[in-house]
């Protein structure tokens, strides 16, 4: 860790538009300078009263959104071609920035960096070509400068993967994880440890065995194993989801996909206080049977996205529960026979999409009861994961490759396959960081089994970069912060849960 100089900063801009590679302004002719950079972030206006002595005292506080967007000016050398600002006049189209910190190496390198400033969907507000001719003789060179007004500034330092024991003993398999990534500042007073800190992970059965829930709520630096187990022997829990149901009080829903012959699709839930992770309250979960389900009916996936509504994929089909999990005898609000792996959200709630197996993609609107089929990329295979920026693009994980969409999966030619990752990989998480569509972080699985993978893409999937492998023999699943920019956690096969966090 150490201080940066002016010398070790350097600026790279999306000139061509979002989702292509950024070029580097770095040396000589072709440089740039940043500066009046602004992030505003809160107006907080102080009410004050007396104190028995007669004096003011601060007594309440109020916060008011910022007044402006985070801005810069951008000035670069005049040249005798069209320059990027020169276009922007023209077109008004927002562009992205990033101002790169290297404390080691060159600066033109993509990849050698220790911290980037992003600095998301720019408008172009003023520009300002170079004053001249002067009256007199002048042989300095001419600039030009452009100001912006950014959408978003986000944060990205160098990450790397650590490991950390649960407790289970053996090998068995960590299938899915979840938690909670709300911040309230400790100023509620619940006990609430603060986000990213509940965390809740399912495990394989074993043989003769009943499987396992996991749980921390201090963010990893101890997991234990839950007190009651929510299924019986043989069953897998293979779906998790967590949610705040009361000021003091989470939900954790379970599904299996274990077939049990004679049982029909069922979950299991329990609720627990903040701090108490690892009793349920009541000392046990309770089962839910998703009653319209025939017997033999597996859960294969669990969507928790808002308060009311909880959809479960089971045998091809999905329901919704509308009392937190608590029951689930509804008919079908969408029937089928191609298995669903999963479910994700658009960051404002308004589209509900289930994905799966042959290309399967379906989408519900405002929570309307009715899922619509979209359509997958040209070949595609099974989907394992989707994620929704804030500007609408769709990135899936397909096959064994990277896709994103631009009309909500609409049409086929509409998906561009991003990244291949080879034979018998598959993409089992996605994530948009912050919402913006050009910040991606992705786990990979070798089912071979053989080790994951975890790549990140600073340029909307144009190019990735992988980030240094920790030993492992498979991923399953990964919780994405969406507080914290900069941390994620892993889990696979043999017992596996890995931290993704700053290295600095």
């Amino acid at each position: 860790m150490g201080l940066i100089k002016q010398n070790q900063a350097v600026i790279w801009i999306q000139t061509n538009g979002p989702g292509t590679q950024l070029g580097v302004f770095a040396a000589d002719s072709k440089n740039a300078a940043m500066s009046g950079k602004s992030i505003p972030v809160a107006t907080i206006s102080p009410t004050y009263e007396r104190n028995r002595l007669g004096r003011a005292t601060p007594l309440n506080v109020s916060r008011s959104a910022p007044g402006d967007l985070p801005g810069a000016t951008i000035t670069i050398y005049e040249q005798n071609s069209l320059t990027f600002l020169d276009t922007l006049v023209k077109s008004q189209c927002p562009i992205n920035i990033q101002l790169r910190y290297v404390d080691c190496g060159v600066l033109d390198n993509p990849n050698i960096w220790d911290k980037v400033q992003i600095w998301s969907e720019g408008s172009l507000t003023t520009n300002n070509p170079g004053d001249g001719p002067s009256l007199g003789f002048n042989d300095e060179s001419m600039t030009s400068a452009g100001s912006f007004s950014f959408r978003r500034v986000l944060i990205i330092v160098r990450t790397g993967l650590s490991n950390f024991n649960p407790p289970a003993a053996g090998v068995l398999n960590i299938l899915a994880i979840d938690g909670i990534s709300d911040e309230d500042c400790n100023e509620c007073g619940v006990g609430y440890p603060g986000a990213d800190k509940v965390l809740v992970a399912g495990m394989e059965a074993g043989v003769a065995a009943t499987a396992k829930v996991i749980a921390t709520s201090t963010g990893g630096s101890s997991l234990g194993n839950v007190a009651a187990d929510p299924f019986i022997a043989d069953e897998d829990v293979s779906s998790v989801q967590v949610y705040q149901i009361d000021s003091d009080t989470y939900r954790v829903i379970v599904g299996t996909n274990t077939t049990a012959a004679g049982n029909k699709a069922h979950i299991a839930y329990a609720d627990f206080n903040w701090g108490d992770e690892l009793n349920p309250i009541g000392a046990a979960w309770t089962p839910t049977i998703v009653t319209s389900s025939v017997n033999a009916d597996i859960v294969e996936a669990i969507g928790w996205f808002s308060y009311a509504r909880v959809y479960i994929a089971a045998s091809g089909d999905i329901y919704v529960s509308e009392t937190q999990g608590e029951f689930a005898d509804d008919a079908a609000i969408y029937t089928g026979a191609t298995t669903i792996n999963g479910f994700a959200t658009t960051p404002d709630g308004t589209f509900v999409f289930a994905f799966g197996n042959t290309n399967l993609i379906l989408r519900e609107r405002d929570g309307n009861g009715t899922f619509e089929g979209r359509v997958g990329p040209t070949g595609g295979g099974a989907f394992h994961s989707l994620a929704i920026s804030e500007n609408g693009t769709i990135f899936a994980g397909n096959g064994q490759s990277i896709y994103k969409s631009t009309d909500n999966a609409g049409n086929a030619n509409n998906w561009t396959e991003l990244k291949d990752f080879g034979a018998n990989n598959r993409v089992v998480g996605i994530d948009t960081v912050s919402g913006d569509s050009e910040v991606l972080r992705v786990v990979v699985d070798d089912t071979t089994p053989g080790t994951g993978q975890v790549w990140e893409s600073l340029d909307g999937g144009a190019s990735f970069r992988q980030i240094t492998a920790l030993a492992n023999t498979g991923y399953n699943d990964a919780y994405f912060s969406e507080t914290n920019d900069n941390l994620a956690v892993i889990v696979g096969d043999g017992n596996i849960v890995q931290f993704l966090s700053p290295t600095n």
